[in-house]
């Protein structure tokens, strides 16, 4: 046992572990806990074309795009002028599961989102925890507080995806993970099983 518990210490002390990259040590996890929940819109729209031209940037596209992609999530979410006014956090939600697309790509403003957690740049993900934030208000209940959001039936969730066949085996029932950045879900499964087909459209092999 004292071996073992040696051995144990040693794994701790190595350089593998200290340099391992995880959600405690991220640049998101930091910049997210010195956010504030948004209270203006003005916030929200800030945070959302900062992090569209640092992506521009970062992926070498020009910067017209960035700024046409902004004002058609911009014109989008002023649909619901209700919302951008008085529940930004709807808003934040909306732009999240917007369809528009970066011009010339298929890149949504959702995708953007989860590729800038992955990569956790410093600059970017200041902007993108802002985002996060409001995601997240409306999303999140405290485990102490009483249940105010409803729950899936039989608790269990739907997701629509393809992935490469070599890679399902991973998937399997009772098996735990976690996902470096939002794992969008529904409560029915016909919803899933449309984001499937779409999937599948978007990708010419499994």
């Amino acid at each position: 046992k004292a071996e073992e518990a040696a051995k144990r210490a040693d794994l701790e002390e190595s350089p593998a572990k200290k340099n391992l990259k995880t959600f405690a040590k991220s640049n998101y996890k930091q910049a997210y806990n010195k956010t504030q929940a948004l209270k203006q819109q003005y916030e929200l729209f800030a945070a959302l074309h900062h992090a569209i031209k640092l992506y521009a940037k970062s992926a070498d596209k020009p910067m017209e795009d960035a700024e046409i992609f902004f004002e058609q999530l911009q014109e989008e979410a002023f649909d619901y002028k209700h919302e951008v006014l008085s529940k930004v956090q709807g808003s934040a939600q909306r732009l999240w599961t917007s369809t528009k697309r970066f011009p010339g790509t298929d890149l949504e403003l959702c995708s953007l989102i989860n590729a800038a957690i992955r990569q956790d740049d410093t600059e970017m993900i200041q902007h993108v925890a802002v985002l996060a934030r409001g995601i997240n208000a409306l999303c999140i209940a405290r485990r102490d507080a009483p249940r105010s959001m409803p729950f899936p039936p039989d608790n269990c969730v739907y997701r629509g995806a393809v992935l490469p066949e070599e890679h399902m085996v991973f998937f399997s029932v009772g098996r735990k993970y976690r996902v470096p950045g939002f794992l969008a879900t529904s409560f029915q499964r016909n919803i899933s099983m449309c984001f499937c087909q779409r999937a599948w459209q978007q990708n010419s092999s499994p």
